[in-house]
């Protein structure tokens, strides 16, 4: 029995098959958040479905609320970002926003800014070379989910910060006195841990292996795309605008 219907927008985050012919989508939906979606006799239906639902992709789509899933009636393909796939390297940074995204964010939270977040980066991403300043957006969307506080105050004592400051992955961006105690809380952390705003705009590898950390800190899961991406740049900058 359907409960209720919608259409919506949103951007494929994986694609699994069920079955012989069903696909299960994980989708980051533009106001719904992130969810998972029945796709019955997807490999099927050319016509419904198709090739619309490839990973990457930027769908619309009409979706069925039945009392224990959501299925998918048809889609709309608005931006297949195809390009992504004519790179392993591309592949990597998308695949590593992918893990970022559906590691932070829990079913059914919605977030309009980071879906906007997404949807610019894989239009940068298909660039050759890819246009994108990855730092930045991990710690965007860090940001914009309350992971971390804004730069602009400490987030021990909330006094306001130099240009110059400490990233710490379990508080955000703290005050060199706060940071001098060396234990805030019962986390202990040394000077490896930190990051500056000035690391941040310069898109290091470093500097992008302390916001993975700072991801898996928050989520106390693995981080696992990461390395494959640390592997094909070995030790080099990211490209950015």
């Amino acid at each position: 029995m359907v409960i209720d219907e919608y259409l919506e927008k949103g951007i494929i985050l994986s694609r699994k098959k069920a079955r012989e012919t069903d696909l299960i989508l994980k989708i980051l939906t533009e106001t719904r958040g992130v969810k998972i979606y029945i796709v019955f006799a997807g490999l099927k239906s050319r016509k419904r479905i198709g090739g619309k639902a490839e990973k990457y992709s930027l769908v619309n789509f009409h979706a069925k609320i039945y009392p224990s899933y959501e299925s998918i009636e048809e889609i709309t393909l608005l931006n297949p970002f195809s390009n992504i796939l004519n790179s392993m390297y591309k592949i990597a940074i998308a695949e590593t926003l992918v893990e970022i995204i559906s590691k932070l964010l829990p079913e059914n939270h919605e977030s309009k800014k980071v879906f906007e977040i997404l949807a610019n980066s894989f239009s940068q991403i298909e660039k050759d070379p890819p246009r994108i300043h990855l730092c930045n957006i991990i710690f965007n969307i860090l940001k914009e989910e309350g992971y971390i506080t804004s730069p602009d105050r400490c987030a021990v004592c909330g006094e306001k910060l130099p240009f110059t400051t400490i990233f710490i992955p379990q508080y955000g961006f703290i005050c060199e006195k706060c940071s001098k105690e060396k234990k805030l809380h019962g986390i202990k952390f040394t000077e490896e841990d930190f990051l500056t705003i000035e690391g941040l705009k310069k898109d290091s590898l470093l500097t992008l292996q302390k916001l993975f950390h700072a991801v898996e800190a928050i989520t106390e899961r693995k981080f696992f795309s990461g390395e494959i991406l640390f592997s094909l740049i070995e030790n080099k900058t990211y490209p950015s605008q």
